[in-house]
């Protein structure tokens, strides 16, 4: 199938059929662009990604400008055995770590290259079919201020790419101003600079789902609710994602996702109506 396809197209991943069905899966060519306030998965959502695509047989560059590459690969492996990193490394559960070795071949970490020049180059000298940066606030560019970065960055980003035809996805958080769902949704924009949304071709908002986190605080805060279920609803968050620009196909579009943090932030697909079963 991939061969038919000549390498053109590569998926988000089983979780993420929908993302699969709006954008075309992931082209060549492309950005895409990933906002979200903090702690909403997602860091979480590009590691399931890169698993994703590994097992496509892409190859990935992953500039990872937060962590290591040891951790980074300890990541890796948790969130590909769908488990907690702190239950591999306390012994209670068994690391695969012969998933490390394997994937090996076609993934390069890099966690010192904050230059974008320095980033191009690692780029051209690997040859990846699929880029990911994490996160662009973290990336520098030679004499440009910081408040004038994001838009150079934009730029520079959509002609590279357009240039060595590899596809790119790379993570922005958000301003503090816009961390509500319906404020994403009148104004979807990534923090820095508006270039960041203009030269982008799709555009994704992971938003944190309100009505699920007022319902947590009640329940948690609730005497009749017994530790298991108030245990359960910790490790678990409730997100939008939300498609705010999308030069592939349709946008303005949104799918709601479950996120369990215990089995390392695993996506499950949702609905309203799970969302009154659980509450």
């Amino acid at each position: 199938e991939l061969d038919g396809k000549e390498l053109y197209w590569y998926s988000f991943g089983n979780e993420f059929k929908f993302l699969d069905s709006a954008t075309k899966w992931i082209q060549k060519g492309k950005t895409y662009r990933i906002g979200a306030p903090s702690n909403t998965g997602k860091t979480q959502f590009t590691y399931s990604v890169i698993n994703n695509l590994l097992a496509q047989w892409a190859k990935v560059a992953f500039f990872t400008l937060e962590n290591e590459v040891e951790t980074t690969l300890w990541y890796l492996m948790s969130n590909h055995q769908r488990i907690s990193m702190d239950s591999i490394m306390r012994w209670t559960e068994s690391g695969d770590f012969d998933y490390i070795e394997k994937i090996n071949k076609n993934l390069a970490i890099f966690d010192s290259t904050f230059y974008l020049s320095d980033i191009f180059s690692k780029i051209v000298e690997f040859n990846p079919d699929v880029v990911i940066l994490d996160y662009i606030g973290l990336m520098s560019i030679r004499w440009f201020r910081e408040d004038d970065k994001y838009t150079e960055y934009a730029v520079q980003v959509q002609r590279f790419v357009k240039q060595i035809q590899v596809s790119w996805i790379d993570l922005s958080n958000l301003p503090t101003q816009l961390q509500q769902s319906e404020d994403i949704r009148w104004n979807p924009q990534f923090y820095g600079s508006t270039f960041l949304r203009n030269n982008t071709d799709v555009g994704i908002h992971i938003m944190p789902w309100k009505q699920f986190y007022d319902m947590r605080d009640r329940v948690l805060q609730d005497d009749i609710y017994d530790y298991e279920t108030k245990n359960k609803l910790k490790r678990l968050s409730w997100v939008t994602m939300f498609l705010s620009k999308n030069r592939l196909w349709p946008h303005s579009i949104s799918w709601n996702f479950i996120v369990d943090f215990q089995h390392w932030a695993e996506f499950t697909e949702t609905s309203a109506e799970q969302f009154k079963s659980l509450a």
